[in-house]
């Protein structure tokens, strides 16, 4: 039943790529990344603004420490999802009779297939997209940089901003 199921399932999956062309699916993918972080930002703004707080009455790390804690918690969420499927697919393989062991490892073979899937990718695109809008975002760029941008892209950004600052003088 499972082996008809699994087939099934990939006979969907199947027809569903193929209605698709690869282009456009691909360019929906990148607009759908380059545009999340900044639908979060603009989802937190006018909720603040509908809601009383203008950014007159904002503080100078609102908006980056809103966009941190986001991502905080989808690093948080990933986390537990992980934790769940592994506890889930363990439980049903030791109550079907796989020994613990091996239960374990097939249930950490499932998360880590899972972390190799299309969506996955995408949900860690847009992480990294809120991170990075946030250190952008930041008046004091360094708290956040130090935390989510590798010491290389730290070092571009610190030579960047100099020279913005030294063709401004």
């Amino acid at each position: 039943m499972l082996r008809d199921a699994k087939e099934q399932l990939s006979e969907l999956l199947d027809s569903v790529v193929d209605a698709a062309s690869v282009d456009s699916a691909a360019s929906l993918v990148s607009a759908i990344d380059t545009d999340a972080a900044g639908q979060i930002a603009d989802a937190i703004t006018a909720s603040l603004k509908a809601n009383g707080w203008p950014p007159s009455k904002w503080r100078s790390h609102l908006l980056c420490g809103a966009l941190a804690a986001t991502a905080h918690a989808m690093d948080a969420g990933e986390d537990k999802a992980k934790d769940l499927i592994t506890q889930g697919v363990t439980t049903a393989l030791t109550s079907a009779g796989v020994p613990g062991p091996v239960a374990g490892m097939a249930a950490r073979a499932a998360v880590d297939a899972l972390t190799k899937l299309p969506p996955y990718k995408q949900w860690d695109n847009v992480r990294r997209g809120v991170r990075l809008l946030a250190v952008a975002l930041c008046p004091a760029m360094e708290p956040l940089a130090s935390e989510y941008l590798s010491d290389a892209i730290q070092q571009e950004l610190a030579e960047l901003s100099g020279n913005i600052s030294a063709a401004a003088s």
